[in-house]
């Protein structure tokens, strides 16, 4: 495999891949039946803005995910959501390219989205599949109870039923692995509360890893929701054949 080092240090990416197997496999044996999921679902939100100190609340602006199915991606889909009309942060508009105007026209009614959405996490889960995020555990997932919960519904994604690709990208920085009574969600926690310079951004880790070069990737589409779906399937496949799981 060739890497792109044109912006990353070839130290960078030595330091991330000799961790990797010793940690995917640890991954994995929390998994269901000890393996890395073959099916699973992929998702993915852009939002108003970032939770801050004032207590504003933060509303989801699109919705993604990617259906995957035999470790293949069948169904690749996003939509935008109405929020309420000028809430969005310019920041958060210039990140990702979604203005209010879009969202107040295009944007579907959320209480009718996410109706369908716990539709298709009921299937997921009665089929004993996991989900999959980069930065789930403490931005996608948050975020999106939250938002079914501003319309009205309930749901909370249960322990050790996602998968953080964000958070083994950081872990295989720090050298960790969860530890042996650790379960997922208590080890991606524990990562995602470690301060330190290792950074895991979805377009970062796909060029440290050179996989923006290995599936001709144009990472200047990062923060729309679809892609960065495909991108985490990308991500999460590529690590399997690294830890020769493959």
């Amino acid at each position: 495999m060739s890497f792109s080092t044109s912006s990353v240090d070839r130290r960078e990416i030595l330091l991330v891949t000799s961790n990797i197997t010793k940690l995917v496999h640890a991954i994995a044996a929390r998994c269901p039946n000890g393996v890395l999921p073959e099916d699973y679902l992929v998702i993915d939100v852009e939002t108003t803005g970032l939770p801050d100190r004032s207590g504003r609340e933060e509303y989801v602006t699109q919705f993604g995910y990617a259906v995957v199915e035999r470790r293949k991606v069948t169904d690749n889909y996003c939509t935008l959501l109405k929020t309420p009309p000028g809430w969005i942060n310019p920041e958060a508009s210039r990140v990702t390219g979604i203005t209010d105007e879009m969202i107040q026209r295009d944007g579907e009614d959320p209480v009718v989205f996410y109706r369908r959405l716990i539709d298709l996490f009921a299937l997921y889960r009665a089929s004993n599949c996991m989900f999959v995020g980069h930065n789930a555990a403490k931005f996608d997932a948050p975020f999106i109870e939250a938002d079914f919960e501003h319309n009205g519904l309930d749901f909370k994604f249960r322990p050790d039923e996602i998968i953080d690709t964000g958070m083994m990208f950081k872990a295989s920085q720090l050298f960790v692995a969860p530890a042996d009574n650790e379960g997922l969600s208590q080890f991606f926690t524990r990562v995602s509360n470690v301060r330190s310079r290792a950074r895991w951004n979805l377009a970062y880790t796909m060029k440290t890893l050179g996989l923006d070069m290995t599936y001709d990737i144009d990472l200047s589409k990062a923060h729309d929701a679809a892609f960065d779906c495909k991108m985490t399937h990308y991500l999460l496949e590529n690590l399997r054949q690294r830890a020769g799981l493959a």
